[in-house]
């Protein structure tokens, strides 16, 4: 079972993300870890749960790091328009 703090952080860095605050992006992706890293650190080695949470932290980094690159293409193109007008 995850906890509900840890899906609390998750749902944030995700609202952030996709609202485009990339102010607090940082700041939610250490959060992030750092409650994976004290979840972790209470399960022993082996537990199945382990898996499932390094899973679903690494799938939502990935799914981060596209929609940030997303956006920076995004914020590129426009620019390059502006310089073109």
């Amino acid at each position: 079972m995850i906890p509900a703090e840890f899906q609390q952080t998750e749902l944030a860095l995700q609202s952030a993300v996709e609202q485009r605050r990339l102010n607090v992006v940082d700041d939610l992706i250490a959060s992030y870890c750092q409650h994976t890293d004290g979840i972790l650190s209470l399960l022993p080695p082996g537990d199945p749960v382990r898996a499932e949470i390094l899973a679903r932290v690494i799938g939502v980094l990935k799914w981060t790091r596209l929609m940030l690159r997303l956006t920076k293409a995004g914020y590129e193109d426009r620019i390059g328009r502006f310089a073109l007008a």
